[in-house]
């Protein structure tokens, strides 16, 4: 789980919002993490998303959420 910010905070990583797709009640945003063709898809409910502005072409920032499952990620 990751948590969409609209200002920089310790740990967070710059992204851009590459699309957003309503789906019902809910917005999926496509986000890209700056530096890299990281992309991280995110599940937001329509108050959500229309309280942090979150638009295509959107800098914001992402950070794993503090209350979500970690799994450890293996490259090479």
């Amino acid at each position: 789980d990751i948590e969409i910010l609209t200002a920089p905070v310790d740990g967070a990583m710059a992204a851009t919002v590459t699309r957003l797709q309503r789906v019902g009640f809910e917005v999926r945003a496509d986000l890209r993490t700056e530096g890299s063709d990281r992309v991280a898809t995110a599940q937001l409910t329509r108050g959500q998303a229309e309280g942090l502005r979150l638009a295509a072409g959107a800098h914001v920032w992402v950070v794993a959420a503090g209350d979500g499952a970690r799994v450890p990620v293996r490259t090479g």
